[in-house]
């Protein structure tokens, strides 16, 4: 797909911007010169204009003289070629044509939807200000401890279903997980993220991923009731995918374990962890910090020194359409570099081991990364990388990074 972008949008889009970096200091270094040769022929005694005129641009007496000349019409030709260059960068429109590609990335099944995304993943709500993110504080999460209920045209199947993988995916452990039951909304003039939930069982959550989501008109039915309606009617583990970023500005990701249940052996940038019962305990508006440090502490081994709680930020809430599941999308700026962080990955006990090799990448290789990926990756994990792309430059400022590094 990268071959969609033209070398000439690539070429234009590389002289524009190596123009407008070097333009003042050429018309300065011009300009310097001619006023130079200016002053060299007035200062020759008893000379009028007309010998300064034929001093300074007269080739027949002075073949040198020709470096005026192409000074005086580079003087001229670096703004207009500037100007028309400008004309032609606006009219490529790179910022659309970079939209263009992410969107030939989306999946079929949410190409439809109006709304950042990568492979599966779509937004389903994004922070006003994704620069910035929803601070913990800001997002507001009210719990309903009602069960979900299956439809009556699946509880024949789900029984047998649980009864045929009782051993095998551990039902005898069918523990509480928390769901997302409505597509939260916030805009610039109320920016509060609100959101509600209640509880699904382990083994609903599985028999809906493993039976339901593959049934395309069945899931797409899903997934369009939760743009157009809002509600979500499908069981899931409301799950927080985490951008870790170190204070070298490096970009953690990690390899999963092979013991985990969901994308073993694939990378993730940067960790993961499920909403928890536990977490619930706080009062609404301090939930999301504690699920974020519990994470932090539990799959790094991080306490609350190691970070500012003001550089936490949650950047979405997001569909993952080919497993059936809602998730949040958030970001970290930790107080410590990317060597501090390998040696306390490398030193200190975690809660979890839920990933076995990690390593780090600049934003800059991130990007290489996302469109021409040489791992493995979990299937959020581009979405995640674009977002925290978005989050570090800017949209029109990805588009630029992209462009450079064609």
């Amino acid at each position: 797909m990268l071959t969609n972008i033209s070398r000439y949008d690539c070429f234009i889009f590389w002289l524009y911007q190596h123009m407008s970096r070097i333009q003042g200091w050429l018309i300065a270094l011009l300009s310097g010169f001619l006023l130079g040769r200016v002053t060299n022929e007035l200062s020759l005694p008893y000379t009028n204009w007309l010998d300064v005129l034929n001093g300074l641009f007269s080739i027949t007496d002075r073949p040198a003289n020709f470096l005026t000349w192409l000074s005086l019409a580079l003087l001229v030709a670096i703004p207009l070629s500037n100007r028309y260059l400008a004309k032609l960068h606006r009219r490529r429109q790179y910022e659309k044509i970079f939209a263009s590609l992410v969107q030939r990335y989306k999946a079929s099944s949410v190409a439809s939807f109006n709304t950042i995304g990568w492979n599966g993943a779509v937004s389903l709500q994004t922070c006003p200000e994704l620069h910035r993110g929803w601070q913990a504080s800001e997002v507001q999460l009210y719990h309903n401890t009602k069960h979900f209920s299956l439809p009556k045209e699946y509880e024949q199947a789900y029984q047998e279903y649980f009864n045929k993988y009782y051993q095998e995916k551990r039902f005898f452990d069918d523990g509480v997980k928390i769901m997302l039951t409505r597509n939260p909304t916030a805009f610039s003039d109320t920016p509060t993220l609100v959101l509600e939930t209640q509880e699904a069982l382990f083994s609903q959550i599985q028999f809906y991923c493993d039976n339901v989501a593959v049934l395309t008109s069945k899931r797409d039915e899903l997934i369009r009731k939760v743009f157009d309606e809002l509600s979500i009617l499908f069981p899931h583990s409301l799950c927080m995918h985490v951008i870790v970023v170190t204070e070298d500005d490096k970009v953690l990701i990690t390899k999963r374990s092979p013991k985990v249940i969901y994308f073993p052996g694939t990378w993730s940038c940067s960790i993961e962890e499920q909403l928890a019962p536990q977490d619930l305990q706080e009062s609404p508006n301090r939930i999301v910090l504690k699920w974020f440090k519990r994470l932090l502490q539990e799959e790094l081994g991080l306490g609350s020194e190691t970070y500012n709680e003001n550089n936490l930020g949650i950047l979405s809430v997001f569909l993952e359409s080919d497993i059936l599941s809602i998730s949040i999308c958030a970001h970290v700026v930790l107080d410590i570099s990317s060597n501090e962080l390998n040696q306390i990955l490398k030193s200190l006990p975690r809660t979890d081991y839920e990933f076995t090799e990690w390593t780090f990448l600049t934003h800059k290789e991130l990007l290489k990364e996302l469109f021409q990926p040489t791992r493995p990756y979990h299937p959020t994990s581009g979405y995640r990388m674009l977002m925290a792309l978005i989050k570090r430059y800017g949209e029109p400022r990805v588009a630029a990074e992209f462009f450079q590094g064609r």
